[in-house]
């Protein structure tokens, strides 16, 4: 699915212009990824929680060159669905 059809959808089932349902879907991505990028958690209730982890610097050996190298640290986004969206989903 992609933005175009989860426009569709709502439109279909609120009654509201296309227009209005793009802006809406629009604002709400741009809210939440001005609020990860900030660094805070969002909590969807029964659907999920979006986080930033941070991974820690590592060090390790490649086979081929024996060199041992610094995997730097970076920040991962993760998802982890509900609950009830689990159960839905099995």
């Amino acid at each position: 699915m992609n933005k175009k059809d989860l426009v569709n959808i709502v439109y279909s089932k609120i009654s509201v212009p296309k227009k209005d349902c793009e802006l809406v879907i629009d604002t709400l991505f741009s809210t939440m990824e001005e609020v990860l990028t900030s660094g805070e958690d969002i909590l969807i209730s029964n659907f999920g929680s979006f986080e930033i982890k941070e991974t820690k610097e590592k060090k390790m050996v490649p086979l081929h060159s024996k060199e041992e190298i610094v995997v730097p640290s970076k920040k991962n986004l993760k998802f982890h669905p509900s609950k009830k969206i689990k159960d839905n989903i099995k």
